[in-house]
């Protein structure tokens, strides 16, 4: 039988599997991880419908636990293409329920699993969480592999770069780039682009503005290339808007705002009450305080319900509203 890596068609493969999904003469095992390999490259080629339905076979079957375990983090992450943060944290700790009914708490699937919720903790401001996680993974470095190495990197440099720390996490999270390039080389380049926006995101808060911008036209020029991955190229054009603004650049920032608040209307209203927010800084920046006024009386009920009253977001948002209402 031909194997996924001699094929270069994805319609070829597609069939393949069609060919083999039902063959008795072909192991349920070897199905499954036919299916994995499969789901991988059609995700990261923004194929993610078509992904989804080959990890629900997987899940279905629930004869592998990695796999079972690889499907719950593939199946998050497609959720969280749709902004469903609270459903991807909900496939990634079925995932980690799954090694602990199997014992498998320290596999390789069962750490990747781990870290990728450490990474979504450090995001959605659950700091404790991720520091207990990221404290189990530090006390597991002497014998971890490649990959969690690079996990354990990227996850110390954006706790540090949320946090605010000084220097923001750039050692770390450079370091996690360079061994990311190494350990997916020849791999889908979407792979790599998380960690890469990580460091962008850090080299922008550290104010190197120009590292920053480079980083983020690599991993725009990957996206424009998939299909799909509308939350991810929301997130990326917000990003890049926050990098001018804080660059004191408002026209460019507008740019890359607006094209974020188109997406971000087909995704949630946490996405775009976000987008509409940093729309009002760049208006203000520009001195168009109209549409200033329009953009804080969208964003302000969204971003309070996110953050709370006393966040700084939001404080700010209320004392411009006021101001110039």
């Amino acid at each position: 039988m031909k194997t996924i890596m001699s094929v270069n068609d994805l319609e070829d493969v597609l069939q393949i599997f069609a060919d083999i999904k039902n063959d008795d003469s072909i192991s349920r095992n070897l199905k499954e991880t036919f299916a994995d390999a499969l789901g991988v490259r059609l995700f990261y080629v923004g194929r993610v419908e078509e992904a989804e339905v080959l990890y629900d076979f997987i899940l279905a079957a629930d004869t592998l636990p990695s796999l079972y375990m690889q499907a719950c983090m593939m199946k998050g992450q497609a959720v969280m293409q749709k902004g469903d943060l609270a459903g991807y944290e909900a496939w990634l700790q079925k995932g980690l329920d799954k090694s602990r009914i199997h014992g498998m708490e320290h596999s390789r699937y069962a750490q990747l699993t781990s870290s990728t919720l450490c990474s979504l903790y450090i995001v959605t401001g659950k700091y404790a969480q991720a520091q207990v996680l990221l404290e189990d993974m530090d006390r597991q470095s002497e014998g971890e592999s490649y990959q969690q190495k690079v996990m354990r990197l990227a996850n110390r440099g954006l706790l540090d770069l949320q946090q605010g720390k000084e220097g923001f996490g750039v050692k770390d999270l450079e370091e996690s780039v360079k061994a990311a390039r190494i350990l997916h080389s020849g791999n889908p380049e979407g792979v790599v682009t998380a960690h890469e926006m990580n460091l962008a995101n850090a080299y922008g808060k550290n104010k190197q503005y120009e590292e920053a911008l480079e980083l983020y036209q690599n991993i725009l020029s990957v996206y424009e290339e998939m299909e799909g991955l509308g939350y991810n190229k929301q997130t990326l054009y917000n990003n890049i808007g926050v990098l001018y603004l804080e660059w004191e650049k408002p026209e460019e920032s507008m740019e890359y705002l607006l094209r974020a608040y188109e997406l971000a209307k087909d995704i949630d209203r946490d996405s775009q009450g976000e987008t509409a927010y940093r729309l009002s800084q760049a208006y203000a920046a520009l001195g168009e305080c109209e549409k200033e006024q329009e953009c804080l009386q969208e964003a302000l009920p969204i971003i309070e319900k996110m953050y709370g009253e006393e966040h700084p977001k939001v404080v700010d948002a209320k004392q411009r509203k006021l101001v110039k209402s």
